[in-house]
């Protein structure tokens, strides 16, 4: 597998992984979209809703999740500026299954399906829309892969270059838990893996809260295992 592959399933998309909606979309978004304001924390999308806007968001970073009859939390993905948000639901209106909410406060932009004539007459716009869909369907397609033949710590390495891999960066800041909350594993096991890593001289930890990559290739093989 190769790396921009891997990077269409990692969980987290980025405009740099959409390709950028051309000045003229933007302005068009703009023009007929409600500027909307969203804190962190709080909710987009709930399960059950039938959602009838196409967003933009504009700045900051969404959270997808999904819950168990029991209470369960799993994280799916995370959507930063950018990208689009409920796209799928916008065209076949069928009521969420998950939730989507604030990571970071959030600017966006809001189309109301009154519009949608105004959206499918414009090729860049959908191919954009389209393009988008395709993507979130490899994401989820290398969460199948994950659970169906990668271990636990196969899950963490491979959830680990690709998140320093879309920000660009080999040193970022990131807890335990927030690690096991991304991965849905134990923050044990999470402990473990790191500490593995940090003894074959993969990664190493700056301070508390840092994790800086060394061997890229040796974490890339450590979380490729199942291609």
């Amino acid at each position: 597998m190769n790396v921009s592959e891997e990077l269409r399933k990692s969980p987290w998309l980025t405009k740099e992984i959409l390709g950028e909606i051309s000045p003229q979309d933007l302005a068009f978004i703009h023009s007929i979209g409600l500027p909307l304001k969203v804190k962190k924390n709080e909710a987009i999308f709930c399960p059950g809703d039938n959602n009838n806007q196409l967003i933009f968001l504009e700045k900051g970073t969404v959270k997808y999740l999904i819950y168990s009859k029991n209470g369960e939390i799993g994280t799916i993905c995370y959507i930063s500026d950018g990208c689009l948000l409920g796209e799928a639901s916008y065209f076949h209106s069928h009521p969420l299954t998950a939730r989507a909410i604030a990571f970071t406060d959030l600017n966006l932009i809001s189309i109301g399906e009154e519009h949608m004539n105004e959206i499918l007459s414009r090729p860049s716009l959908m191919k954009s829309i389209i393009t988008s869909l395709s993507i979130k369907f490899d994401m989820l397609l290398g969460q199948i892969e994950d659970a169906s033949f990668r271990n636990h710590a196969q899950k963490i390495c491979r959830a680990l270059y690709c998140l320093c891999k879309t920000q660009n960066t080999n040193n970022i800041a990131i807890t335990h838990q927030e690690l096991a909350d991304i991965t849905n594993t134990h923050r044990v096991t999470v402990t473990k893996t790191l500490l593995k890593l940090k003894k074959e001289g993969i990664i190493s930890f700056p301070n508390k809260r840092r994790l800086k990559i060394i061997d890229w290739e040796g974490l890339y093989t450590y979380g490729d295992d199942a291609s």
